[in-house]
């Protein structure tokens, strides 16, 4: 979209903001995403706890990816003026990233709060306003007509350690960020939760049953999420052949990858469409990354990881992270299929893991669901 039409847009969008003010804020909950088309992740966990509470709110689903083509420009032109009647309408208007019509208006009216849950645990690649004109990030022209990331009332971070780095990408005070956990995090917590959820991977992927599970997760290659691209550079052959035999080697792309490819071999398994992380990561023996946030998740479980990292040069150049990536990771580091094979032969740093996991979860009790609807919706005392 171009500049031009973007101005359009906010402006058009804008207009059905304040006309919208017609209408009194009703007792509401909005659940917006792009990201998805189905409820799961945070919205999931949230959403049970809302119902488990039986608290008098009414709850709006807005999920809509866009399509492309005339027909879907046209869809979801709509679809964002149906969202800015909501956000104008309602007393919570929550969402998971970046999300148009939330940056359009000047003020939110009085009785409306944003909540950003954002869609990543800790504070890893840098992103928002720590990216401004690289690669991967808006630029400084882009908003200064569209100010991203503005008229966040709330913002939920997993601990006080990263509350600066949202401040920072998100150009906000840090009095409006709360560390109470992430939601969708709860699954770790609960026994009960963990054994539905293999029983679902299992009913979607049933060659993983009785098997034990290495998950290659990176993050995407790409400028944008439009041209994110699929990466894979260490010999899956080599890799598969020296597990045991019990052992199945299965991808999980980054949900902006299209076209997430096959790999003909029998103990390979592309877990890529299924689309709830989490419920893959209680299942997961050892997880082979890059530079996602999964690695938080991931240390809830206390289990080895290992950073496959070839084109980490390349990566700080156009992204960067928020801490020196060589320390910071909670496991080995490899850039090649030899050092991959090398470092799985050897003990896993049980402890570095634990530390990593204590210093970016200030929670570890399952309840983040819990503390979301109590403080922020209910208001209750912390």
């Amino acid at each position: 979209m171009k500049t031009l039409e973007r101005l359009i847009l906010k402006y058009l969008l804008r207009i059905v903001y304040y006309v919208s003010y017609i209408v009194p804020v009703k007792k509401r909950i909005v659940f917006a995403t792009y990201r998805k088309g189905t409820m799961n992740g945070n919205y999931q966990y949230i959403y049970s706890e809302i119902q488990e509470s039986q608290i008098d709110y009414k709850c709006v689903f807005l999920f809509q990816k866009y399509q492309g083509g005339l027909s879907g420009t046209i869809k979801y032109f709509l679809h964002m003026m149906r969202a800015t009647f909501y956000l104008a309408t309602s007393e919570f208007f929550l969402i998971d990233d970046f999300y148009f019509p939330v940056y359009v208006v000047n003020n939110l009216r009085k009785g409306t709060e944003v909540v950003q849950v954002w869609h990543a645990c800790g504070a890893f690649k840098k992103f928002g306003f720590s990216i401004l004109d690289k690669n991967y990030g808006a630029d400084n022209n882009y908003v200064k007509y569209i100010p991203i990331h503005s008229n966040y009332t709330h913002v939920l971070v997993s601990s006080d350690e990263v509350k600066k780095y949202y401040a920072e990408a998100f150009n906000m005070k840090e009095e409006n960020i709360d560390p109470i956990g992430i939601p969708r995090t709860d699954i770790f917590f609960n026994e009960g939760l963990k054994k539905i959820a293999k029983e679902k991977v299992y009913s979607r992927y049933p060659k993983l049953r009785d098997k034990k599970l290495v998950l290659y997760a990176p993050t995407f290659r790409g400028t944008s999420q439009s041209d994110a691209k699929m990466s894979i550079n260490f010999d899956i052959s080599r890799l598969v052949n020296s597990l045991p035999e019990d052992y199945i080697l299965g991808f999980k792309m980054h949900p902006f990858v299209k076209d997430t490819g096959n790999v003909d071999n029998d103990r390979v398994i592309n877990l890529s469409d299924y689309e709830a992380i989490n419920d893959i990561l209680v299942m997961t023996d050892m997880l082979i990354t890059d530079y996602s946030s999964i690695v938080f998740e991931y240390s809830l479980l206390e289990r080895p990881m290992i950073f496959y990292a070839d084109d980490l040069d390349t990566y700080i150049d156009e992204r960067d992270f928020y801490y020196d990536y060589e320390s910071f990771v909670p496991g080995p580091i490899v850039k090649n299929t030899d050092e991959l094979l090398d470092v799985l032969e050897k003990d896993c740093d049980y402890e570095k893991i634990r530390e990593f996991k204590n210093k970016f979860f200030d929670y570890t009790d399952g309840k983040a669901s819990k503390r979301f609807v109590d403080r922020i919706i209910l208001k209750k005392d912390k």
